[in-house]
């Protein structure tokens, strides 16, 4: 939502540092790690001067997942609401019927809850986040208001789709 509203100045800054993140620059600017929060998040300055920050994650796949761009005052409170959501996402019910093969792929050293089909909860309710997916390739399109990134879907959506 904030790209969309945002002063297309912000929204080059934008894609500049999501490109500089998916490059693998992490310095201090690009990836400060967050503490008292017990998700790992990352702050990345999106200028100096401006004081908004983007909050992100490293998903299990190594994608970020971005979920807020916040002004410096309100990061306390937003990382509060990202790690509740990470602790509801993570207690997700499990059908009767997924409980032997959950143990059955754990004694086999695979991890079925975390092979990319985790729903993410959205942090300001008890809805599945809606997550877009934004290539490299694509990122200089978020300039373009007409253009709109598809959707995340798990493996079971995407049956469904």
């Amino acid at each position: 939502k904030w790209l969309r509203k945002c002063d297309s100045k912000y929204n080059k800054l934008f894609q500049r540092r999501m490109k500089q993140l998916a490059d693998g620059d992490r310095s201090r600017i690009l990836a400060k790690g967050l503490t008292g929060c017990k998700t790992r998040i990352f702050e990345t300055y999106l200028e100096q001067k401006s004081g908004f920050r983007i909050l992100w994650t490293i998903m299990s796949n190594n994608d970020l997942l971005v979920w807020y761009v916040a002004k410096h005052d309100d990061v306390s409170r937003y990382i509060r609401l990202i790690d509740d959501a990470e602790k509801r996402s993570k207690r997700q019910l499990v059908p009767a019927s997924k409980v032997q093969e959950a143990v059955q792929s754990y004694e086999d050293g695979v991890d079925i809850f975390n092979s990319g089909n985790r729903i993410i909860l959205d942090p300001q309710s008890s809805t599945p986040m809606k997550v877009y997916e934004v290539t490299y390739e694509n990122i200089e399109r978020l300039n373009d208001r007409q253009w709109f990134p598809p959707l995340h879907l798990t493996d079971e959506e995407k049956d469904i789709v």
